[in-house]
This record gives C-alpha cells, sequence and structure tokens, in this order.
C-alpha cells in the first residue's frame, strides 16, 4: 500500500512540474491562447503549444527512457551501481558521435529512411562498450552470471578503465581534427531538446 501512495505522490510531482513548466516563465500570459487579438493569439500559441509542449512531452519521454536503461543495466550486470557512465557505455556513444562529426559524415539512407551518421556511430559505440565491459567483466568467472563480490568489484573496475580509455581516444579525436568546438558538440549533442516543435493548424 505504501508503494501505491508513493508512486501516486511522484505522479502528482511529475504533473506539477510538467505544469508549472508549460505555463510559468513565458513572456506573454497562457490565456492569450484564447484571446481574441489574432496576433496575442498567434504568439501565444508559438510559445505554449509549438516550442514548449512538445520540449516536455520529449523531456519526460527521454528521461523515462534513461530510467528504463539504467534499470535494464543493473538487470543485465546484476548490480545495483551500473549506470552509462560507470560502464563507459557514454563515452562509447560520445566516440562514436565525435567520430562522425570529426570526419563530417552525411547522412545515410537505409531502406528509405535517412538516418543521422552521428547518431547512428554514436548507437554503435555505446553497443560496443557495452559488450566489452560485460565480456571483459566475465573474464575469469566460473558462471555465466557474475557471482557477488569480486564479479562486481572486476565489472565497475572494467567500466571505469573503459571510460578513461574512450575520453582519451576521444580527446585524441578532437586533437587531431584540429576542432575545438567537437568537445562541446560531442558532450551536448544528444541532450539538447531545443529543436523539439510541432505545426499548429488552424
Amino acid at each position: 500500500k505504501s508503494t501505491r501512495w508513493l508512486f501516486a505522490a511522484l505522479l502528482c510531482l511529475l504533473l506539477i512540474v510538467a505544469g508549472a513548466a508549460f505555463v510559468l516563465g513565458a513572456p506573454v500570459p497562457f490565456s492569450d491562447l484564447w484571446s481574441a487579438d489574432a496576433g496575442r493569439q498567434s504568439t501565444a500559441q508559438l510559445i505554449f503549444l509549438v516550442n514548449r509542449a512538445p520540449r516536455i512531452v520529449a523531456g519526460l519521454l527521454v528521461g523515462a527512457s534513461l530510467a528504463v536503461a539504467g534499470a535494464a543495466l543493473q538487470g543485465i550486470f546484476h548490480n545495483p551501481l551500473a549506470e552509462p557512465y560507470l560502464l563507459g557505455i557514454s563515452a562509447g556513444g560520445a566516440l562514436g558521435a565525435t567520430v562522425a562529426a570529426a570526419l563530417r559524415l552525411p547522412n545515410f539512407v537505409l531502406a528509405g529512411q535517412s538516418f543521422d551518421a552521428g547518431a547512428a556511430l554514436a548507437f554503435l559505440g555505446a553497443l560496443g562498450a557495452a559488450f566489452v565491459v560485460y565480456q571483459l567483466g566475465q573474464s575469469g568467472q566460473s558462471e555465466y552470471s557474475p557471482a557477488p563480490g569480486a564479479g562486481s568489484g572486476r565489472l565497475l573496475l572494467t567500466g571505469i578503465a573503459l571510460c578513461a580509455f574512450l575520453t582519451a581516444l576521444m580527446a585524441l579525436v578532437i586533437s587531431l581534427s584540429g576542432r575545438i568546438e567537437l568537445a562541446e558538440q560531442s558532450t551536448f549533442c544528444l541532450l539538447q531538446i531545443s529543436d523539439v516543435t510541432v505545426a499548429v493548424t488552424r
């Protein structure tokens, strides 16, 4: 029963925060969405419906996806401390995105759909890092599932070492490319939701 109350409280808190982010801090009042003035209504629609609403939804979906990914990693690696940064998975994704940006790789078409090369290499880099950490963390184990204690410690140490190695490689790629702005791009490109918008039709 206490778990239900906690879930309900967290859900209410989430709705309150999302509502506050949607309404507060805008240069125009929320009531302008129903204004008789076409200019004021158009401005309010641009701010609240075109810009704010989709970005809030995108932020909620990204946060939920990260939570699910973290829970999945903890279940797969049998370690409550497992998370993308500690295991080097985020560093692998950042390295892939940095390589794509340094080489200025164009988008590619697969099955009639256009895909961003940076996102594709970031996904492959993160997947490869997860595979390497899991395989190295299992080395020397008598069973497939890591045993508590030494196995968990080996897994975490492997992730930390791989994270440092991939971060060093990313710094090397940035240095060799001669484009220092790649450091900022590789850090924030996957966290940016400011380009999320929707079209409002009348």
